[in-house]
């Protein structure tokens, strides 16, 4: 089995640095979506109940 290895800060910090801006707004906007459409789904399925 193989151990995944989280990654420490630096190594997090050195990635982001290395990033383009641009990406990461991307990125940030597709999560910004994703947890949007997670809770809307969510209060659909409490009205459905």
């Amino acid at each position: 089995m193989v151990r995944i290895r989280a990654p420490s800060t630096k190594e997090v910090k050195e990635a982001f640095c290395r990033m383009p801006l641009l990406q990461w707004k991307f990125i940030k906007i597709n999560l910004l979506i994703s947890i949007i459409s997670k809770s809307k789904g969510e209060m659909k399925y409490e009205k459905n109940n």
